[in-house]
């Protein structure tokens, strides 16, 4: 649910095999929504959608590795779950 909601706003992903969490990419996302970084992207959508998510450069030797990454984690109970998927499709919308 949660991988279809990122894919289905414009994230690019690889389906996570068996984790908790998934790093997507904003990339496609950027230029449209004028975020030059993943904490800015981070930001924007904790601002926008009321979505947490960590920078992707928390996750790499070299920071600009992770500045179009973002985590998420969904080790969330169903109706949290849902009411995110909610607010990203609703956030995309408007994007």
């Amino acid at each position: 649910l949660f991988c279809d909601t990122l894919e289905d706003a414009g994230f690019l992903l690889d389906r996570p095999q068996g984790a908790y969490y998934v790093l997507a990419d904003f990339s496609p996302l950027a230029e449209r929504l004028g975020v030059a970084d993943d904490w800015e992207m981070c930001e924007t959508l904790i601002r926008d959608a009321g979505v947490g998510s960590i920078p992707g450069r928390a996750f790499f030797q070299h920071p600009e590795d992770g500045r179009h990454l973002l985590r998420f984690c969904y080790a969330k109970e169903f109706p949290v779950l849902e009411e995110a998927c909610q607010r990203l499709a609703t956030f995309a919308s408007r994007a």
